[in-house]
């Protein structure tokens, strides 16, 4: 069987060995990929590209539309070139109520994409239905892998004592809301410039807050925790999943406790990590109450996760799935 060449536009797995045999990143052919602006990448792609048979994306939405639009309109064999685009799109909470050219934007986005990577099997269902999209191998779900890295960590540390809630589009409220009832336990929540407005001024005594933290600092707010906290509104489907943060804490065999919508249950059970009601307050300050209370066996429940994440959850496992894909 004829092996696919594959082109890698803005992410590059070439320090994974079997990738590296089968795929090519365009920073192979232009020194100055990096540095170019949109449309100058998009021409380079368009003339390097045409010698592959599938260029795969990841998250630059506009980059890989314009690339799949120049291919589909001035390359002759009209389905030569295949797009793959890994990861998720938008918050489609809010897809239908910006601007009509925002709406036909993405409209035609994903028809462009030959197949789209998503992380989550829900968000099958939910692109299919808000896309209307009719093909059911459009949307294919790849579990997304960790990526150890923890160097950066600084060890022989006194833990600090706090709660943690880390990472954009978190539903905020109701982690502040649940720290309220539990005045005893200190909390930190660490969010992006879209929640600064909100939440910069705000007077919680046994709260700080924290915008837009470097890498390095993020992850040691989350070696330092006593717990995770990921919680997300299950009325608004988030862009962000909790997926990273999650492996993260698990990594360090830091408890997580997590909002029971679809975003982590399909890689860790009520038995790896702790579970919720969304936007349950009362719910929430019971489950925090409850994981540090009995402190020895949320550990022990999370070193179970631990060895699920390194086996499963792998960047061989992941490049397994996408070269099938590809």
């Amino acid at each position: 069987m004829k092996v696919k060449k594959i082109l890698t536009a803005n992410v590059d797995f070439s320090y994974n060995y079997h990738w590296n045999k089968i795929a090519d990143h365009i920073g192979k052919y232009d020194k100055k990929w990096h540095t170019r602006k949109l449309f100058g990448k998009v021409y380079k792609l368009f003339i390097i590209g045409k010698k592959y048979d599938v260029i795969v994306f990841n998250y630059d939405v506009r980059l890989a539309f314009l690339c799949a639009l120049f291919l589909r309109i001035f390359c002759f064999k009209k389905n030569a070139i295949k797009i793959v685009f890994i990861t998720l799109l938008i918050d489609v909470s809010i897809f239908n109520k910006k601007s009509f050219l925002h709406f036909i934007f993405y409209y035609i986005f994903v028809r462009l994409q030959h197949k789209i990577i998503v992380h989550t099997k829900e968000e099958i269902t939910i692109y299919r239905k808000t896309f209307k999209i009719i093909p059911k191998n459009k949307f294919i779900y790849i579990p997304y892998f960790y990526y150890q890295d923890n160097s950066i960590i600084t060890t022989n540390r006194n833990k600090k004592k706090y709660i943690l809630c880390a990472g954009n589009h978190r539903d905020i409220g109701t982690f502040v809301n649940a720290m309220s009832y539990l005045k005893n336990y200190n909390g930190v929540v660490i969010a992006g410039e879209g929640d600064r407005l909100i939440w910069e001024n705000n007077n919680e005594v046994n709260i700080d807050f924290f915008f837009n933290l470097s890498y390095k600092k993020y992850k040691q707010y989350i070696a330092d925790a006593m717990a995770l906290v990921v919680p997300i509104n299950n009325t608004k489907l988030k862009r962000s999943l909790g997926i990273i943060a999650t492996f993260q804490a698990v990594s360090l065999d830091i408890p997580v406790i997590a909002a029971d919508t679809f975003h982590l249950q399909d890689y860790f059970s009520k038995n790896d990590i702790n579970y919720y009601k969304s936007e349950d307050s009362t719910c929430l300050a019971d489950t925090i109450n409850q994981v540090v209370k009995n402190y020895k066996a949320s550990k022990n429940k999370v070193r179970v996760a631990k060895i699920k994440l390194y086996q499963y959850y792998t960047i061989d496992n992941f490049i397994t799935a996408l070269t099938h894909v590809c």
